[in-house]
């Protein structure tokens, strides 16, 4: 009898060391998945950075990547584009950041059609945004707009 109860002790040290092998691998195997996960974020949130940085200094980016920053973040577009409105230099873009090898020829003519057309001073809505870097994460503190009267633009 004693030495079932030593088998049965033996058996439950030994499951419970099987249990917490397995609760490391699968800890493991979420904790990669989460940093795959957060760095393809960062990576999507710095090219969303990088096409709102070309379209604020006036720059003219691929349809598709002002559409995927609009639905990214939609006050960021804002106020690039009322930064670009601004801008006295516009260059221009082929490559679309969101996409890696490929991107709409036909969206791109219609972009240039639009460009060079023009708009001859027009009022717009100016988009001002007070972000707070403390603590880490950016949070949005106060979003402000006002209407702005814009010149000539080719």
């Amino acid at each position: 009898m004693e030495k079932l109860k030593e088998t049965a002790k033996n058996a439950d040290k030994s499951n419970e060391a099987a249990a917490e092998a397995h609760f490391m691998e699968f800890n493991a195997a979420v904790a990669e998945q989460q940093g795959e996960a957060m760095g393809k974020a960062a990576e999507d949130e710095s090219k969303m950075l990088e096409i709102a940085r070309r379209i604020a200094k006036g720059g003219i980016v691929p349809a598709k990547d002002e559409k995927a920053l609009a639905e990214y973040n939609i006050d960021l577009y804002q106020m690039s584009k009322q930064a670009g409105a601004m801008a006295k230099e516009h260059e221009k873009y082929k490559k679309a950041l969101t996409e890696e090898n490929s991107h709409d020829e036909a969206l791109e003519k219609a972009q240039e059609e639009v460009d060079a057309v023009g708009t001859e001073g027009y009022t717009a809505q100016r988009v001002e945004m007070e972000i707070s870097v403390g603590g880490g994460e950016p949070q949005v503190v106060d979003i402000s707009t006002a209407d702005v009267t814009v010149g000539v633009i080719a």
